[in-house]
């Protein structure tokens, strides 16, 4: 019994000694209220101040630390241009392709007055001791820089790779039309092409791609459709940013070298473009005709700033009537502007028809918006697949179109109203029967 009453009375002793302890929190709680409300505001703006400068310094130094982290695992090259240029030439016999970039030039020191006989001489002797270069890529900025020995590098390459090459790009759209030597360059690929060299075989281009350069002269036009008479392996043609001279610029210039590529049979795309609208129809209306009769299907086709009117834009809509006829990814009739209204409307009910259609670039913004928006529904959403016949279309389908357009989940909700309300306003006479 004593045990007991000693074991309860150790018990009360403990809880009396849990109860001080409550109460001293309680009294330590009422200091620190009592504290706080001792502190002035500005003490407390001064305390968040000062909370704030240390955590911007914790993500300060946070943030110094992975970028220091970042710049170890970037491998920065901190060799020297000279080094750079050693290194292209030790590697340039080893592969088939010769690719000087715009940002190749600063690299490797080739705007460097000084350096640049040296320079074009050392290359000059490699590509003639090359095996075989099957690409040759040059942009506008080597050929500004090398603007004196255009001539001496494209003879060459064409007197030692003309059998080899496949792939040959020249210039940049940030490139001065006048830095490239386009004279040059056709006088040595036709003075390597003439039908008295006993090795008079074929030309092995099948990508020819000129960037920013200039046609001074009519001959210019007869010389490239020359060379284009020799490349029958040719599948792409792109001579873009094409300044020529007002002086030549004649009602069919461009007919003969047009003419010519619709005759290459692997040829599907072909792009020619001027860098402003011509001041006559460069590309006659027949041309046009027989560049569609002799090659129906284009993947890719532009007749940028080509002096086109809405005769041509009915040729094209009466050639594209046709279902085998079509451009697979892109047609391009930019920089014409004697294209009216009328003219588009004529491409517009055809276009419009057509069922996996490419892309069709135009001035006129408000046909280019509702081509886009109906390509959109002709590819990705089955529109044509609701018409009977060309553009005809029973009320009980127009219906069903519409409940099907707008079940659309994948695309955003603007894209969905626009496609209703095209489809509505193509019909208004379903809305009020």
């Amino acid at each position: 019994m004593e045990a007991d009453g000693e074991e309860e009375e150790y018990s009360s002793e403990e809880m009396g000694s849990d109860e001080d302890e409550d109460l001293d929190d309680d009294y330590d709680s009422d200091d620190e209220d009592a504290e706080l409300d001792n502190i002035s505001m500005s003490e407390l703006e001064e305390m968040a101040a000062s909370t704030a400068r240390s955590l911007f310094m914790v993500q300060m130094q946070v943030a110094t630390q992975q970028a220091a982290e970042d710049a170890e695992q970037i491998d920065v090259d901190h060799r020297s241009p000279q080094e750079r240029w050693q290194e292209f030439m030790r590697n340039l016999p080893q592969g088939k392709v010769l690719k000087i970039m715009d940002t190749d030039i600063k690299d490797m020191g080739m705007d460097e007055s000084q350096q640049q006989n040296a320079v074009i001489g050392e290359l000059i002797g490699a590509v003639l001791q090359h095996k075989g270069l099957t690409h040759v890529i040059l942009g506008g900025a080597f050929l500004r820089a090398f603007q004196g020995h255009q001539r001496n590098l494209y003879e060459a390459v064409w007197s030692k790779h003309f059998l080899t090459l496949t792939y040959l790009k020249l210039g940049s759209e940030e490139c001065d039309p006048a830095i490239m030597d386009f004279s040059g360059l056709l006088n040595v690929l036709k003075t390597l092409r003439q039908p008295t060299q006993e090795d008079c075989r074929d030309l092995n281009l099948t990508e020819l791609e000129l960037v920013s350069f200039s046609i001074q002269h009519q001959e210019d036009i007869i010389s490239l459709k020359t060379i284009l008479s020799h490349a029958n392996k040719l599948k792409q043609l792109n001579l873009l940013g094409i300044r020529i001279d007002k002086d030549i610029q004649a009602p069919g210039l461009v007919d003969p070298l047009l003419q010519t590529a619709a005759g290459i049979k692997s040829l599907d795309e072909c792009r020619v473009s001027c860098t402003e609208p011509a001041s006559g129809t460069l590309l006659s209306p027949y041309c046009l005709v027989e560049l569609f009769s002799l090659k129906q299907k284009w993947w890719r086709l532009g007749l940028d700033g080509m002096g086109l009117d809405n005769e041509h834009c009915q040729i094209i809509a009466q050639a594209m009537t046709q279902e085998a006829c079509k451009a697979g990814d892109l047609l391009s009739l930019t920089l014409n502007p004697a294209i009216t209204h009328q003219g588009f409307n004529k491409l517009f009910s055809v276009l419009f028809q057509k069922q996996r259609m490419g892309l069709v670039k135009v001035d006129d913004n408000y046909w280019q918006s509702n081509f886009d928006l109906v390509r959109s529904m002709n590819n990705l959403h089955g529109r044509l697949g609701f018409f009977e016949s060309g553009s005809n279309i029973s009320r009980i389908r127009w219906i069903e179109l519409l409940a099907q357009l707008s079940q659309i989940t994948w695309e955003d909700e603007a894209h969905k109203t626009n496609y209703l309300w095209f489809t509505i306003l193509e019909r208004p006479d379903f809305v009020h029967s």
